[in-house]
């Protein structure tokens, strides 16, 4: 008896281990080839380049298909699989201060000649030991006939970092009514000024319901100690109340954003609503509603998507318009967005537009870091739907070298070779499956185990009757 029950126990065991075989996978996921991708491009990594960085193309982003950027990869000459990530996680970031409040800044009328005028002008300056203003008084001799316009004269010179932007307060008689286009000059000196804003518009106009204000100028990345407003559009004053000066988080990264113009085809059946698609994965940040037709304006939500098989969600809204200004048109102001990978996006508008408006998409390149390991030529690779990188800790080896380089270290930037075809469409389709003889095997077994233990049973069953 206690033979028979150990034959059981045995096929009780077989029996456990052949189902949990059956039910698992057919094997470890093997390591990723270069045959699983759709296209390649040369890295043209010189000798001694150990460790470099890649600024990714439109071409690269239009053949990557994962949102996630997982199926871009490196390869050696041997095809081996390279240490390979993006910088933004593996570099560490540079120190960021923290960004200062907005700070109201000191204002000064400067009266200045019309070009139909022969005025003459004397400024007296009085500025205290750090170069701030303490008074400025301004002699003007007018020629007959001649209209006073005044600049306005903005200190900076008690700021510490670069102004990012100024936001503009209108005088209360202005609300609603003013449609101007400024100049924005900068000196350190008050002697010698440089253009740095040549066209900036200051709007504020109400019609009915709708509202629109553009109170704010953009200003590039360099520190004045004094920045001249002037009126370029007409003979008249800008009627400011005050100027704010606010500023942005600076990091070592130079910002090389890049735009994506993309023309929207019209919804059947949903009048005013318009699809917009992208090749790619870009990391979008930044979207310019410009409309079709001049002296137009309506209230405007954007969304997006991955794929047909999502829902809809909303990323932004607001009103956009298109105003002839002259020669040229005045819009409003882009929508700044949480990087959005989506590849599909959608405009709806109200009252509903019948053409439909640019949309335009900013981005900032990533960049991707490499580890030259064994012999070249080195490739880059993307596109595939099995294939994904795998996770290297290089922030490990970076850290590293930032702490015996200085934190603001950058790997070498290296140049991507033109891009040619690998795996083709083939890396992007799912391959039938094999039949599964392995399961089948495994599951014939777990059956014919499953029979002998009955058998053996029975035969224990008949051999108690008899004893």
């Amino acid at each position: 008896m206690s033979r028979q029950r150990m034959t059981i126990s045995l096929l009780g065991l077989l029996l456990a281990l052949a189902a949990q075989s059956a039910c698992a996978n057919e094997g470890a996921t093997r390591p990723a080839q270069p045959s699983d991708f759709a296209w390649q491009w040369p890295l043209l990594i010189n000798t001694g380049q150990d460790v470099v960085q890649v600024s990714l193309t439109p071409e690269i982003y239009a053949q990557i298909t994962r949102a996630d950027v997982r199926d871009l990869a490196a390869f050696n000459g041997a095809d081996e699989s390279l240490p390979f990530g993006p910088a933004a996680l593996a570099l560490p970031q540079p120190m960021a201060l923290p960004v200062p409040a907005a700070i109201a800044l000191p204002m000064f009328r400067i009266p200045h000649a019309t070009a139909a005028s022969s005025e003459s002008m004397q400024l007296h300056i009085e500025r205290d030991a750090n170069g701030r203003l303490r008074q400025l008084h301004a002699e003007i001799n007018e020629a007959t006939g001649s209209v006073s316009i005044d600049d306005w004269l903005l200190d900076l010179s008690a700021l510490q970092v670069p102004v990012h932007g100024l936001q503009f307060s209108l005088l209360p008689t202005a609300e609603g009514s003013l449609n101007a286009r400024i100049e924005i000059a900068g000196s350190n000196e008050l002697d010698q000024w440089q253009v740095i804003a040549p066209a900036q518009v200051v709007l504020s106009l109400h019609q009915g319901e709708f509202r629109l204000q553009r109170l704010r100028a953009s200003l590039p990345h360099v520190q004045w100690r004094y920045l001249r407003l002037r009126r370029i559009d007409s003979e008249a004053t800008l009627p400011l109340a005050s100027v704010t000066a606010d500023f942005a988080q600076t990091f070592s990264v130079a910002d090389q954003r890049r735009d994506l113009m993309l023309q929207g085809t019209a919804v059947a059946d949903q009048p005013g609503v318009f699809e917009y698609r992208l090749a790619g994965p870009f990391p979008m940040q930044r979207a310019a509603v410009e409309l079709a037709q001049r002296n137009a304006l309506a209230t405007i939500s954007i969304e997006t998507r991955d794929h047909v098989s999502q829902i809809w969600r909303e990323v932004a809204r607001g009103t956009a318009f298109r105003l002839a200004s002259g020669d040229e048109d005045i819009g409003a102001a882009p929508f700044e967005l949480p990087i959005i990978r989506d590849r599909f996006w959608r405009l709806r508008s109200e009252p509903a537009l019948a053409q439909a408006p640019l949309l335009t998409l900013g981005y900032q390149p990533e960049s991707f870091v490499l580890l030259a390991q064994g012999a070249g030529p080195y490739r880059l690779v993307a596109g595939s739907v099995l294939a994904a990188r795998p996770d290297y800790p290089l922030q490990v080896v970076l850290s590293q070298l930032a702490t015996q380089h200085g934190r603001d270290w950058q790997p070498d930037e290296v140049a991507i070779g033109t891009g040619l075809s690998l795996a083709g469409e083939a890396a992007l389709s799912l391959p039938p499956p094999a039949p599964p003889y392995r399961q089948w095997l495994l599951w014939a077994v777990l059956v014919g185990a499953a029979a002998l233990v009955v058998v053996l049973a029975l035969k224990l069953l008949g051999e108690s009757k008899a004893a």
